[in-house]
């Protein structure tokens, strides 16, 4: 039996905090939306989703994922505003932005794809945009398009830090309420240079 497999970046309390705020204020402002707010605690800013792995070939994605996130020392990112997939006039999805500044987190992210390139099952897309989940709209219902832009653009965040310590591998559970996730592995960034 395969395993539905991905790389991600477990959020601190924090962030966690700051994703709260924005759900709340997404649900004040788009009372009419159909969507879907999953549950918080147990989202993660996905690096590469796998898809479905054979078990052979576990220890593999272990020994790879593992060597490149060893070999990046851990950094610094900060929560930087909502936005929506793939456009806010056609939203599907709608998420808090990570601010990857110094281009860190998207370094990792590419070694990781390139280290594991021939086990996906799907592509990676043209490029990778930092975010966390906040909701997956089923349509606008009686919510006019401008506004979905109106009440991205009002949220005023707070930038909350987030630290970038380790990577962890996951495996992905379906159920008919919705996706389980498990932590199989966690690997450790190198300590950071001083000056961060």
């Amino acid at each position: 039996m395969s395993l539905r497999l991905f790389l991600a970046l477990e959020p601190p309390e924090s962030v966690l905090g700051e994703a709260r705020r924005a759900v709340d204020h997404l649900r004040r402002a788009l009372p009419g939306l159909r969507a879907r707010y999953p549950e918080l605690a147990s989202t993660h800013l996905t690096l590469l989703f796998l898809g479905q792995v054979a078990p052979a070939d576990a220890d593999l994605v272990e020994r790879r994922a593992g060597a490149v996130v060893r070999a990046h020392a851990a950094f610094r990112v900060s929560t930087a505003g909502l936005g929506a997939f793939p456009t806010p006039w056609r939203p599907s999805v709608l998420w808090l932005g990570i601010d990857d500044d110094r281009a860190r987190l998207a370094a990792l992210q590419a070694e990781l794809a390139l280290a594991l390139a021939p086990l996906l099952t799907q592509p990676t897309g043209p490029r990778f945009v930092p975010h966390l989940t906040l909701a997956r709209v089923a349509d606008l219902g009686e919510t006019p398009r401008q506004q979905v832009t109106a009440a991205l653009e009002a949220f005023r965040e707070s930038s909350a830090a987030w630290p970038v310590t380790e990577v962890v591998l996951y495996r992905s559970h379906l159920h008919p309420e919705g996706a389980r996730y498990q932590a199989l592995v966690r690997w450790p960034l190198r300590a950071a240079p001083p000056d961060g």
